[in-house]
């Protein structure tokens, strides 16, 4: 073929290229988590990309307690395996609380959990743990 400038021809780069860079370029990002499932349909997005687990039963999970800015707390469980980013995006619809500017800390022994990706159990978060929500990321 006619080179073209910046394009490789001559069968440097075939269809088959083509098709593999296409379909990379469309998939998520690798340290984002799965889309949301089994949402309402009338339910209000929530502004993360972290999907909001189903609450596990009364005796599953883990329970934990936040306490928000204003002095408030709330309470919510959750299993090991689920995301601190999970944790706030669930906390971000419920108390409208911005992660942007706030991070989760455990109060015993005092630590900031700053990884979104990791799992609430990667971080020694177990039942009956408090979590303050705090400026600052």
């Amino acid at each position: 073929g006619t080179p073209v400038s910046g394009v490789a021809t001559g069968g440097e780069l075939d269809d088959a290229d083509v098709a593999r860079a296409v379909a990379a370029s469309l998939e998520p990002p690798p340290t984002g988590p799965a889309p949301p499932t089994g949402s309402a349909p009338d339910s209000e997005p929530v502004p993360t990309r972290w999907a909001i687990p189903e609450e596990p039963g009364e005796h599953e999970g883990i329970a934990l307690a936040f306490r928000v800015p204003g002095g408030g707390r709330i309470q919510r469980r959750f299993r090991a395996t689920d995301a601190v980013g999970a944790a706030e995006a669930w906390l971000a619809g419920e108390a409208g609380i911005d992660f942007a500017r706030h991070s989760l800390t455990v109060a015993f022994p005092r630590r900031r959990l700053t990884d979104p990706g990791a799992t609430l159990g990667e971080c020694g978060v177990g039942d009956k743990t408090a979590l303050s929500v705090e400026s600052g990321r």
